[in-house]
């Protein structure tokens, strides 16, 4: 119920931040980002998975555009949940594979312990995903 009286106010607010293109805007950048996250978990809990994957998307176009990749990894974990709640295991792998390439390395602006954590979470729900023989 939370969920459904959130998200009208989530959806003004995000119509209000403006522009997809909000570099040099970090207030407005911030607060975008905030409202698609806020909104693509929201529409996943309302088993509306079309309008989170779709927020999802815009919030992972836009660490990709700001070149944040802390915030990249992020908006793929919480795209590929998406993908699982809707059946497609396939696109969850491959966000979570993607995921992966981006932190194995390292990743600048993500605390170690963070790194890590989300590290073993991908690969625990690659093993969950893939199909064994």
């Amino acid at each position: 119920r939370n969920c459904q009286l959130a998200v009208p106010l989530m959806e003004r607010a995000l119509a209000a931040s403006g522009s997809p293109d909000l570099t040099g805007q970090p207030e407005a950048a911030q607060f975008r980002m905030q409202a698609l996250a806020l909104l693509g978990t929201a529409f996943m809990d309302l088993g509306a998975f079309d309008q989170s994957l779709s927020h999802c998307s815009a919030l992972l176009a836009d660490m990709e555009a700001l070149g944040d990749a802390g915030g990249v990894a992020s908006a793929l974990r919480s795209r590929a949940m998406v993908h699982v709640k809707r059946g497609a295991a396939a696109d969850a792998c491959a966000d979570l594979t993607k995921m992966l390439q981006l932190l194995v390395p390292g990743c600048a602006g993500l605390p170690e312990e963070t790194r890590a954590a989300l590290v073993e979470e991908a690969r625990e729900q690659l093993d969950t995903l893939t199909p064994k023989p």
